[in-house]
């Protein structure tokens, strides 16, 4: 699934449940980075934009244990139009890591302004 962006607008991705981890307590990080050949850049690649992230209990009433991931109106506004790719790490309480799959973004221009 290839998720769409329109520079310009808020953008979010939902991340709940990672099978078989308990997020209990977890942080989570996540950034966009330009595709490389479709698929994930090497770490010399810059991020394009970091997500804000929030519990998504405090967003979605009644939510489990997860996050939404947030890239501002203005912060897409300065995206090139292309293909993305993003991934989250979740940092558990006992310092173990786990990395979310890889999902693809294309950010487009907005047709009408």
């Amino acid at each position: 699934m290839t998720f769409k962006l329109t520079r310009g607008e808020t953008f979010s991705l939902a991340l709940e449940e990672i099978d078989g981890v308990d997020l209990t307590g977890a942080a989570c990080r996540a950034d966009l980075k330009r595709a490389s050949n479709g698929g994930a850049p090497g770490d010399a690649t810059p991020i394009a934009a970091t997500f804000t992230v929030t519990d998504s209990a405090a967003v979605v009433p009644g939510g489990g244990a997860g996050w939404v991931l947030i890239i501002g109106a203005n912060e897409t506004a300065g995206l090139a139009v292309g293909k993305y790719v993003v991934d989250a790490k979740i940092i558990l309480p006992s310092g173990h890591t786990e990395i979310a799959d890889l999902q693809r973004v294309t950010v487009m221009e907005r047709v009408t302004q």
